[in-house]
């Protein structure tokens, strides 16, 4: 949202939920006007020059010292200056202000908190805008406390935090996005919840078939030991080009090989070393050659042994 229009949704937002006393003067409101121009012409200091000025005035009321900090604090947010911004937007608290810019305020601080990676001071003002706030769009503001959750290693709060924000999605027969699902399944690693992280991983390759997520649902199903899911998903993901490193290939070919597929084997270490993603060292020339051999192929089993 540009700046200057985050103002004027903000100025109607509180305007249009707050009692009669929340109201700006014409100056105080030309001031603010004013600043934001600066801001969207990308002129920081003179648009934190003009709301500093009225920093120093003793006779604003606390609605208006609460707008001209909050705008101060989003102002250094879009500079940059994370410690400004926070002193700024702390500050806006100090004030009795409408609820409205309250919250408004409390997510802006979050965010300020989140950018400086301090996630348990942005978590009490995220918790206080999702307790308050009679808003029907509270996905997004989920999301943000899952992230905080997620970074201080509370896994199971941010898995309890998304599903809040999918379950409302699906009330609006809206797809969950992507890195809501991302940040879910990767949540449920860290809990080895195996089969909870599986449905998570379908979700993602119906939605948004990606590599990495075959990969990792292969992986899931060798977590949980189900080797044949597991032998499947890789091969499929074989056949689409998805494997790209050493580990992937041997993985799949060590598969097959324990499975009793060992002429399988072999040609996915072949296409490997086609590739030259499988490096030809003595242990992967070993391998091959075993796999030729239990394959019955022994003149092939000899052709690689000797190299």
């Amino acid at each position: 949202m540009k700046p200057i229009l985050f103002f004027v949704f903000l100025i109607l937002s509180v305007n249009g939920f707050a009692e009669p006393s929340a109201s700006l003067s014409a100056t105080i409101y030309k001031k603010l006007i004013e600043s934001q121009e600066q801001l969207e012409k990308n002129d920081y200091e003179t648009s934190i020059g003009i709301l500093k000025k009225l920093t120093e005035r003793n006779s604003l009321s606390d609605y208006e010292n609460g707008m001209v900090w909050h705008l101060l604090g989003y102002t250094y947010l879009e500079k940059g200056q994370l410690n400004k911004s926070v002193e700024a937007l702390e500050h806006v608290l100090t004030f009795d202000i409408p609820m409205s810019l309250n919250l408004s305020n409390r997510q802006l601080l979050a965010q300020a908190y989140m950018q400086k990676n301090a996630y348990s001071k942005a978590l009490p003002h995220l918790n206080f805008w999702l307790n308050s706030s009679d808003s029907d769009d509270k996905e997004e503001v989920h999301i943000l406390t899952a992230q905080c959750y997620f970074q201080i290693k509370r896994y199971q709060s941010a898995v309890a935090q998304i599903n809040l924000a999918i379950k409302s999605y699906e009330a609006k027969q809206q797809r969950p996005k992507e890195q809501w699902l991302t940040l879910l399944q990767s949540s449920l690693a860290f809990l080895d919840a195996a089969e909870d992280r599986l449905g998570t991983l379908k979700l993602l390759l119906t939605w948004y078939p990606k590599p990495e997520y075959w990969l990792a649902l292969a992986g899931t199903y060798a977590q949980m030991e189900k080797m044949d899911n597991y032998l499947a998903v890789l091969a499929l993901a074989q056949r689409k080009k998805l494997l790209t490193s050493e580990a992937q290939y041997l993985s799949l070919a060590s598969v097959y090989f324990s499975e009793g597929i060992p002429y399988q084997a072999a040609k996915v270490i072949e296409e490997g070393f086609a590739k030259r993603i499988i490096p030809h060292n003595v242990k992967n020339l070993r391998f091959l050659a075993s796999a030729y051999s239990m394959a019955r192929e022994h003149e092939k089993a000899n052709q690689w042994q000797s190299r």
